[in-house]
């Protein structure tokens, strides 16, 4: 038992490990080396390292190590920071102890910042037309929408855990018809001068906005797909621009 407990322990300390190094933390079975791995990567390996370890199965041979604490002290370190295969950089909202935190923005300069998300809502063809020759029973699809949008950016902060309240400059909510592909398209654009950027607040525009078309089309069908929640481009802040489908 004292055998299991001590691979139990190890086992979750590895998952500090993997918190408080960025992203998937992993080393080679001499914990010389840290090897940066994907989010999805890094959460299944952990999860089932765990589990194998608490039911006192060996470990196979083919699978990592995962980190031991000297190797997450090298992972945390400068120069053996871990990143994800995307290259972005640290989660910011886990502290040294893998801990969730709200980053302290006191110091960070202000500035224009901009971000716009996507949405689209996907229906069966049948319901589509309806949509676009009739309306709905419920009132104006798109209008009701738009106000959703603009009401949910205001809110981010109160249901992102970890997102700070944001003085909004501007909310642009755009929805479109995609008519070949019995779709509504919706951007999301907010805009804001401050010290943290608008990536959330677009997003959950965007996704609230999605999510009110969904709830007034739904007497039509309960068939409608909401897919393709994305960040488009943001800009401003020490980051600066960014655009999607570019690293």
């Amino acid at each position: 038992m004292s055998r299991v407990a001590t691979r139990c322990g190890r086992a979750l300390g590895a998952v500090q490990c993997v918190l408080s190094a960025d992203a998937a933390c992993l080393a080679r079975s001499d914990g010389a080396n840290c090897i940066g791995r994907g989010a999805s990567s890094y959460r299944s390996t952990t999860t089932s390292s765990i589990r194998l370890e608490c039911q006192g199965a060996p470990r196979r041979s083919s699978r990592p190590a995962l980190c031991s604490a000297s190797g997450a002290a090298r992972c945390a370190s400068s120069a053996h920071a871990c990143r994800s295969q995307a290259g972005d950089g640290p989660l910011t909202h886990i502290n040294k102890h893998g801990e969730v935190y709200m980053v302290d923005t006191s110091e960070k300069k202000p500035t224009t910042r901009t971000a716009v998300a996507e949405a689209v809502v996907v229906f069966p063809p049948d319901s589509f037309a309806t949509l676009r020759d009739q309306g709905v029973p419920k009132g104006d699809v798109m209008a009701t929408a738009r106000v959703a949008g603009v009401m949910a950016a205001k809110g981010t902060a109160n249901v992102i855990p970890m997102c700070h309240p944001v003085q909004l400059a501007g909310t642009d909510v755009r929805i479109t018809m995609d008519e070949p592909n019995n779709a509504v398209v919706i951007q999301s654009e907010v805009r804001c001068v401050g010290p943290t950027g608008v990536e959330m607040e677009a997003l959950v525009s965007a996704s609230t906005a999605a999510l009110t078309v969904y709830d007034m089309c739904k007497s039509l069908t309960k068939g409608i797909v909401i897919k393709h929640v994305r960040l488009l481009s943001k800009t401003g802040g020490k980051s600066g621009t960014w655009l999607a489908g570019q690293q």
